[in-house]
Parts: structure tokens; sequence; C-alpha cells
């Protein structure tokens, strides 16, 4: 039986965000950005950043499709501690910002781990049914791989929501 990821606050919230608030504001952001800003750091401590597209299953599980072979993938499978940053981008200097910042461990799927996030991937990119009609067809055909990041913890800011410089941090366990 699959259990629902506990979403806790942890700072920042002043008494101004129900976690319900707070669930919906992350799984909004999820729905609406489609790049995921990734650092990650090899065995000798060099940082390497990345973008990417990215899905998600939960608040808690964010799909990429990426390659195992490149200098993020490997530092992926070695060292699967990331940080990760999502963002809408203001229209204009000032506007209220969205977006959120989080530390994730990533892991490369296979099998019914990795038909579920090509499911959540083609689900918010349709086109992506052109491309690739199951993960088989992604084993078989691309150099790509989906990885999960399971989100550890993390800092959201929702400007219009939460208000001007209200940044909430939270973890989730589960």
């Amino acid at each position: 039986m699959v259990t629902a990821p506990k979403l806790t606050l942890t700072s920042g919230s002043d008494g101004l965000a129900a976690l319900d608030a707070v669930l919906d504001s992350l799984l909004t952001l999820g729905a609406k950005a489609k790049l995921i800003h990734l650092a990650t750091c090899d065995e000798t401590g060099h940082v390497h950043a990345n973008t990417c597209y990215f899905a998600h299953r939960s608040v808690q599980k964010i799909i990429i499709l990426t390659p195992p072979s490149s200098l993020h993938g490997k530092n992926l499978s070695t060292r699967p501690r990331c940080a990760a940053a999502v963002a809408l981008e203001p229209v204009t200097l000032g506007d209220p910002i969205y977006g959120m910042q989080l530390v994730c461990d990533a892991q490369q799927l296979a099998g019914e781990d990795a038909q579920d996030a090509y499911e959540a991937y083609s689900s918010k990119f349709p086109s992506f049914r052109d491309m690739a009609d199951s993960s088989t067809y992604v084993l078989d055909h691309f150099k790509s791989r989906f990885f999960a990041l399971d989100v550890i913890n993390g800092k959201l800011i929702d400007e219009v929501r939460f208000g001007r410089e209200q940044y909430l941090e939270f973890s989730i366990a589960g």
C-alpha cells in the first residue's frame, strides 16, 4: 500500500499558510512550470548546473528524462543528492515571484517505475507520445532515461498567495 507523503512546514509560515494551501501552491507550480534547474556535484566537489523538462507524480516525486552519460546524469548516479529550482518567470521586474528551491535524492528508474514516469511525462507533455509510445520504446531508442527526484525538503515562494518575501520552508517524509 502506498502512503501519502507527509508535508510539514518547518519555518516561514507565521500563521499565514495552511498546509493545504502550501500543497496546492506546490502542485500548481509543478503543473504550470516546464523546466527544472538542477545542481549536481561529482566526487571531487565540482558542481554542475543543468536545465531540463520535468513532470511530477506528486509533490514528493519529480520526473526528469536525461542521458545517464551526461555530466549531471553521471553525478546523479554516483552522488544522488542534488539541488533543484523551479519558477515561473515574472513578466516585469517587481511582479510577484512564484517558485521553489528543493533538495532531492535522485534515482534512475526501471520497469514499472519507468512506465509510471513515462505516463507522468507524456501527460504533462502530450507531444512526447509522438516521440515514444512507452517507456520500453524510450529504453530501446533513446540515450535518455527516466530519473526520479525524491524531494526531501525545500522552500516555496508564492507572493500572490502568501505575500511579498514570504519564504515557506517545508520537509516531506514518507
